[in-house]
């Protein structure tokens, strides 16, 4: 690993713990403390995909992790992300697009089936398929 790619990863670990001490609300820290997960495992195994297991229904933190890999793939980069809220059986995650934060149509994600879909972009009935490979972190 060069250097500048291990003072990189540094200046990550650190911005994220600022974040999570400076969190403004407990929803908001949890969501800091879900990305510093997301990081080191994608700093170690070089994927998120295996944070999703699929079984035994969708959690809040698969279901995050869910919304970033379709917002990587379908959606785009220029994104801001909320925590999932559970309503009966699908997990709604808040999104805004753009520098304006302009407010978006939630992903919503099947806690038992990991359907994922939000409006205006293709729906993935099977989450295997959105979870093959992927080479970088969303």
């Amino acid at each position: 690993m060069v250097p500048d790619t291990q003072k990189h990863i540094a200046e990550v670990r650190r911005d994220i713990r600022l974040a999570i001490a400076a969190a403004k609300s407990p929803a908001q820290r949890m969501l800091y403390i879900y990305e510093w997960r997301i990081f080191e495992h994608s700093e170690r195994f070089g994927t998120i995909t295996g944070l999703v297991t699929l079984q035994n229904g969708i959690d809040e933190f698969e279901a995050l992790v869910l919304a970033k890999i379709y917002l990587f793939r379908h959606i785009g980069l220029c994104t801001h992300i909320s925590l999932p809220t559970l309503h009966e059986d699908v997990w709604s995650v808040p999104i805004a697009l753009g520098r304006e934060a302009s407010p978006e149509n939630p992903i919503r994600i099947h806690r038992f089936t990991g359907a994922v879909s939000c409006e205006g972009y293709p729906a993935v009935e099977d989450a295997s398929i959105l979870m093959r490979p992927l080479d970088r972190t969303p």
